[in-house]
Order: structure tokens, then C-alpha cells, then sequence
């Protein structure tokens, strides 16, 4: 702009100049701004008909291609009705015949005020379901009273272009279907996609999540106490009424008491969701008739200017024979699969980003723990993901997204340019915030004793202050909780290029600020000191719940069974143990409940914009103990590394145990089994899929266990070689000892 401003010479002239770039700036920001607008309804569209239309679910359409070709389509819109012919050509290739997307403000189409209920035309029967609506709605005429109407002749039941009340109508379809059947005719089924929480796009997940096809029941057409009609029927329907009446339609066509003329194709249900200003309706399901057909089969599908005089000859004809074939069921052909490592192009990179939204906002179970609303995120990170045309850019992206969910479990596989891509391999040092302080609280190489000491403070890396790493990290990491968030900092602020060398500022007990260079290993955490379980004083027992391994945890307790005291030290991952010990801890055999967990639960899609249609729900029980219970005090230590199955493990112990004790600092906040979403570049997002909670449904993510004795290492106690937090249970065990 200032350039082209010392073009314009004059001052009065640079004012005109500046008023038509300013003029122009704001038409540029008032388009682009139109133009995430369109790319977020877009987005909001193509997930929701990517997760939950039955068309595409049983289709061989290519999804995300459509979407890529929407793309440049929206963007080059010049207008709402060429951005709208965009948005219909996509919905078109999911092969569902009623998706469509339509303005929130389209006003409704009138009503049908004139036609008559029932007429006689040119000799023939034709029944307008609006006016039959209206005789029960205006002239107290019942549904049985026009259902025998219209059994007395060949009638034409004309329902297309509906405008009045579905729940009237529909008793009016029950009146005219019973009026046809001496017997209970089956409705047929509803084919739909069903989620019991979101399985992982790769590898397998603990937590049984499941997603597929299911049946949905439609129940039967029951029969009236008169004898049958035998007159011919036929439906002229279109895809306005005939989802919602397509049981009895199809129980009907099925047993051969009517005959079907349609304008389309159509399924079971619409559904509606919101996507900005626009409606979007798709189908709830694919019709099956009773015999197992798949998809409804019209007798006649003539031009809408045809319609009528077809239907009128199908009264004619003899039973209807659509359902008689069986259809074969298609199932969805495999995704793409991105595994390229270089930055993907534009139209991939918002595939990214509408999936990792839409999969969160349908399937995380605690976006309610959100501080800030999942639903803005999709606006705001569409300029971002557009901009991102790097590699470094795009992972940054991704990693800022993932970070608004506040969930420690939620990190990104496959990253070559940010975090683990750049800097994979951290020295063989151990360390953790101490008093706010990066301190080192053990070595991992014994030749390292020489240069460093545990409890010295790291004060900066390669030349970075801790504090200036730490800005430039924390937006990055998804944290649970603020101690999670140091936790995943510490293990990240001395990572860098594998077979590198870091360069720390140490200062020690002195004061004084030395430098040490330290080479970046792939070295291993080394066992802790010690046996995993041993006796600390002669009443006082020890297990490392890090160490133990499973098939020990038995033996562990039978050692210790007769101590009066039990230290469970929780401060690290376990090994499946809680299964073993907890039951031996608990109080009697009689049912404990010690978790609630709940997932996202779909049998179609959710309605009217939903992040949820259910909950699938189940409480966890102590199992009864195999052998002798531990009746003493337990005291089990805690701290931010204790992480899901740790802080799962204290769920289950605190629940069973009579006597318990948390000692220490609160827990990370993370619970439930993780599972994944795979994204374009070879990507892989992972995030916590269950809602886990105490049993008194208190909750524990974004909280952790709360110790009831607090209590933290201190870096004077670290240099003296010092376990405080044990020491303290040791205090309080005491007591129990008789010492």
C-alpha cells in the first residue's frame, strides 16, 4: 500500500488514493472473510454426511474427492446461488437422492389450501393427503373414516408437495395401511451407520470401539377390525413425505396391497443439521424391505409432469413386484491413504483440518471440559490450515488444534518438521519442574555423574532460557491440567536431533552457572533402584507399581500380606496390576463399584446439529479377590507422572481399599482409552475416546486424584538424596506400626 501511495504524488491525490486502497483492502477482508465463512459450512457439510449418511456408507463414491472439487468450486463462487449449486453438486456424489443443503432463511412453501380431501377425476379416485389432513384438522373427520373412503374405490393417494402436519398424516397412512391387512405386516428395516465411540483409524484399541452398519427395526402395520380392502392403491409420493411413511408404504408394496409411483429415489428418515446458515437434510437410513431387499423400488418413476396420469395406470396393474429381488449390500470402499511425508496441498490440508474437527466435535466425550468452544474452532483455524504451506506449518497447525482440547492423551504421530520430526532423542537425564524449577532428578548414564548432579537446576538449552522454550513449547502440547502440562514440557525442553549434543546451563547447590554438554542418546529410562516390592521397615511394606510386573503382583502381596503399613508407590505407569492387587485390597466380595464410563453412542445420525445422540454407559466392579485380602493401612503415592491407567489404578484402589491414603501431588487429570484419527501427510491424531469418572460420577479429567496428604520434593531434599514424598508415608505409617 505505501508503495503504490508515493505513486499518487499530490497530497490531494494521495487522499483519493488512500481512500480507494482502503475502499479495496475492505473488500478483500469483507471477501475473505465470506469466503471462510462458505469453506466452514463447507466443512460443517461434507464431515457430517462423511460420519453418518447411509448412502455413502454402502457407495463406492469417492468423498474426499468431492470435497477437493467443492473446494475450488466455493472459492470461486461469485455468488450465494453459485456457492449453493457448489455445495448440492457435492452432496449429489454421496449417492443419497435427498441430500441437500438450503438457506436457514428459504421461506416455507405454502400450503395447499384447495385440493379436496378425496375427488373424483375424469372417473377415477385421487386422494390429497393435504386435504386429508385438513378433514381431520378442520371438519373432525377421523383417519378411519377416510382410510374407508378410500377402500370403497381405486384410489390414487397423492402425498407429493406435503406442507401440513407429518404427525396427523401419519395417523392417517396407519388408518389407510390397516385398512389393507388382515394380518400384521412386517415394516422392514432401516440400514444405519452406527458408532459405539470412534475406533481407531489404524491398529487395534482396548476399549471395544465400534462403528458399522446396523438395523433398525420399523416395527409392523397392524390391522384394523374390519375385513380388508382389496381395491386397488397406489402412493404418489416424493421424497417430501414418503421417508417418514415408507414403512407402511413399503409393508404395503411388499405384501403386494398397493403399488408405488415416485418422483425419485429416497430413503428412511431426514435428518437436519445446522451448518451456519445453512440446513443440511440426508437421509437417516437406506430402506430394507422385510424379505431383505435393499433400497425402496418405486412400481414407476415417470417425469413430475407424468406423474399422475402414471399413477392413474397403475391402478390397473396387479400386485407390485419391486421387493421381490434381494439387493446386495455394497459396503464403503477404503479411504485414501496419505502417507506422504512433504506438506499437503491446499485441499488436503482443509480435508485435515473439517475431519480432526468433525471427529472431535462427534466423538470426544469432553469437549463440555473445554475452556474455550470446540464449535469456534473451525472458523478461526480454516485461515491457518490455509496458510500452512509448509510442512513445519501444517504440523504446527495440527499441533495447535489439538492443543485446545486440554487432554494429555491427545499427541500426533508421524511429525517430521516440529517436536518429535526435529528433535527425537533427549540425554540420558531425567527431569521434572521442583519448586518451578527444570531440575535434574536422576541420570540415566552413570558417566555423567562427573558434570551434573542430581537436584541441579537446568537454567537453558543450547543457549535458550528454560522460560523462553517453555512459551515456545506450551502452545504445542495438549495438557490435561497445569502439572501436565509441566510434566510434558520436562520431557520435551532437552530433546533435540538424534546423536546431537545438548548444551545445558546448569546451576548448583552453589549458586554458580557452569555449562555442560551433553550428547542425545535413544538411552532408556533405566528400572528403578531396588526390588519392585520389599519391606522398608520390619511392619512396613513397598511396592513400585512402575516396576511390578503382572504376573508378580500376587507374589508381591503374599510377601508383604502381614505388614501392618503398605507404601504403593503410583508415581509412574503400572503394568495391569491394579487388577491383581485391587480386589485383594477390598474391603469384602460384595459389589464396589470404583469407575462410570460413558462414550459417544449413534444409531443414525444426530439431529438438529447434535454433537451427541446418546451416551453408551457402564460401571466397573472390583472382582472378588482369588486370595487372602490385605487388611492394613495403604498409603499411595502420587504425582503428575501418574497418568490414565495410574490414575485408573488409584480409582480402583481408593474404591476397594477400607483404609487409604493419597500421598503427595495431584495426579496428571487423564483418563479413559485413547483411540485415533489418521489425517492427511501421514499423520496420526490420538485423543482420549471414553469419559471416565469416579463412581459417584465425580469427576477426574482435567482434575486428577487429589492427594490427602500434600506434600512435594523439594530441590535441597534432592540434592541430599532425599525422597520426601516416600518419607512423609513412611511418618504417617508409623503410627499403624506401633514404632
Amino acid at each position: 500500500m505505501v508503495r503504490h501511495l508515493e505513486r499518487c504524488g499530490r497530497l490531494a491525490v494521495r487522499a483519493v488514493c488512500l481512500a480507494a486502497l482502503l475502499t479495496f483492502s475492505a473488500a478483500v477482508d469483507a471477501r475473505s472473510a465470506r469466503e471462510v465463512e462458505r469453506l466452514e459450512e463447507l466443512g460443517r457439510i461434507w464431515v457430517y454426511v462423511d460420519l453418518f449418511d447411509p448412502y455413502l456408507a454402502t457407495s463406492d463414491a469417492d468423498w474426499d474427492q468431492a470435497l477437493y472439487d467443492a473446494i475450488g468450486q466455493v472459492r470461486g463462487a461469485r455468488d450465494e446461488a453459485s456457492y449453493l449449486v457448489a455445495l448440492n453438486a457435492m452432496l449429489r456424489r454421496s449417492g443419497d437422492p435427498i441430500a441437500e443443503a438450503i438457506p436457514d432463511d428459504r421461506p416455507n412453501e405454502p400450503e395447499d389450501g384447495v385440493s379436496p380431501a378425496i375427488r373424483n377425476e375424469r372417473g377415477t379416485w385421487i386422494a390429497n393427503c393435504n386435504g386429508l389432513v385438513r378433514a381431520v384438522t378442520g371438519k373432525g373427520a377421523t383417519g378411519a373414516d377416510l382410510a374407508g373412503q378410500i377402500a370403497a374405490h381405486p384410489t390414487v393417494v397423492d402425498c407429493r408437495a406435503f406442507r401440513g402436519d407429518y404427525a396427523v398424516l401419519h395417523e392417517v397412512m396407519g388408518a389407510i395401511g390397516a385398512s389393507r391387512t388382515a394380518r400384521a405386516l412386517p415394516g422392514g428395516f432401516s440400514l444405519v451407520r452406527e458408532y459405539s465411540g470412534f475406533p481407531p483409524a489404524t491398529g487395534t484399541s482396548t476399549a471395544g470401539y465400534t462403528s458399522g452398519l446396523s438395523f433398525v427395526d420399523l416395527g409392523q402395520l397392524k390391522p384394523s377390525a374390519q375385513p380388508p380392502a382389496t381395491t386397488p392403491l397406489v402412493f404418489l409420493v416424493d421424497g417430501d413425505i414418503a421417508p417418514f411413511e415408507i414403512a407402511t408404504i413399503g409393508a404395503l408394496q411388499a405384501a403386494g396391497g398397493a403399488r408405488v409411483v415416485a418422483s425419485g429415489r429416497f430413503g428412511v428418515g431426514i435428518t437436519f443439521a445446522h451448518a451456519g446458515r445453512l440446513n443440511l437434510g440426508i437421509s437417516e437410513g437406506v430402506y430394507v424391505y422385510p424379505n431383505g431387499t435393499v433400497g425402496f423400488r418405486a412400481d414407476a418413476a415417470p417425469p413430475a409432469d407424468k406423474a399422475l396420469e402414471t399413477a392413474i395406470a397403475q391402478l390397473s396393474e396387479g400386485p407390485s413386484a419391486a421387493a421381490d429381488g434381494v439387493g446386495a449390500l455394497r459396503r464403503r470402499a477404503p479411504g485414501h491413504q496419505y502417507v506422504s511425508e512433504g506438506v499437503p496441498p491446499l485441499e488436503q490440508r482443509l480435508l485435515a483440518l473439517f475431519r480432526y474437527w468433525g471427529t472431535i466435535k462427534y466423538f470426544y466425550p469432553y469437549k463440555n471440559l473445554m475452556e474455550r468452544p470446540w464449535d469456534d474452532t473451525l472458523r478461526e483455524f480454516i485461515p491457518i490450515f490455509m496458510a500452512a504451506d509448509t510442512r513445519q506449518a501444517y504440523e504446527m497447525a495440527i499441533l495447535r488444534l489439538g492443543v485446545r482440547m486440554q487432554d494429555s492423551h491427545t499427541s500426533v504421530s508421524g511429525l517430521t518438521a516440529t517436536l518429535d520430526g526435529i528433535a527425537p532423542s533427549n540425554p540420558a537425564i531425567l527431569a521434572r519442574f521442583i519448586e518451578g524449577r527444570l531440575a535434574v532428578v536422576a541420570l540415566y548414564d552413570v558417566t555423567l555423574a562427573d558434570r551434573l548432579g542430581v537436584g541441579d537446576e537446568i537454567v537453558a538449552v543450547d543457549g535458550a532460557p528454560i522460560a523462553d522454550l517453555e512459551r515456545r513449547l506450551a502452545p504445542l502440547l495438549s495438557a490435561s491440567t497445569p502439572q501436565a502440562l509441566r510434566a510434558r514440557l520436562a520431557r520435551r525442553l532437552l530433546s533435540g536431533p538424534r546423536g546431537g549434543v545438548a548444551e545445558l546451563q546448569v546451576r548448583g547447590a552453589g549458586g554458580g552457572i557452569r555449562t555442560v554438554r551433553v550428547a542425545r542418546t535413544d538411552a532408556r529410562p533405566p528400572a528403578p533402584p531396588g526390588p519392585a516390592w520389599r519391606k522398608l521397615e520390619s511392619d512396613v511394606g513397598y511396592i513400585n507399581l512402575e516396576q511390578l510386573r503382572f504376573e508378580d503382583g500376587d507374589r508381591a502381596l503374599d510377601d508383604l500380606i502381614n505388614c501392618k503399613s503398605l507404601v504403593v508407590d503410583l508415581r509412574g505407569y503400572p503394568q495391569g496390576t491394579a487388577w491383581v492387587l485391587g480386589p485383594r485390597f477390598a474391603r469384602s466380595d460384595a459389589p464396589i463399584f470404583f469407575a462410570r464410563f460413558r462414550r459417544p453412542l449413534f444409531q443414525g445420525p444426530p439431529r438438529y446439529g447434535a454433537d451427541q445422540s446418546a451416551w453408551q454407559s457402564f460401571e466397573q466392579t472390583v472382582p472378588a479377590a482369588k486370595k487372602g485380602r490385605y487388611e492394613g493401612r495403604i498409603f499411595v503415592l502420587i504425582d503428575e507422572r501418574a497418568i490414565s491407567q495410574a490414575e485408573h489404578t488409584a480409582l480402583f484402589f481408593k474404591a476397594a481399599a477400607a483404609d487409604l491414603t493419597f500421598v503427595g501431588s495431584p495426579t496428571n487429570g487423564t483418563d479413559g482409552d485413547v483411540t485415533q484419527v489418521a489425517l492427511p501427510g501421514g499423520l496420526g491424531v490420538f485423543f482420549t475416546g471414553h469419559d471416565v469418572r469416579h463412581a459417584n460420577g465425580a469427576q477426574l479429567q482435567r482434575v486428577g486424584i487429589q492427594p490427602d496428604v500434600p506434600v512435594s520434593p523439594t530441590l535441597a531434599g534432592l540434592r541430599a538424596g532425599r525422597d520426601e514424598v516416600l518419607e512423609k508415608a513412611l511418618e504417617l505409617a508409623r503410627p499403624a506400626t506401633g514404632r
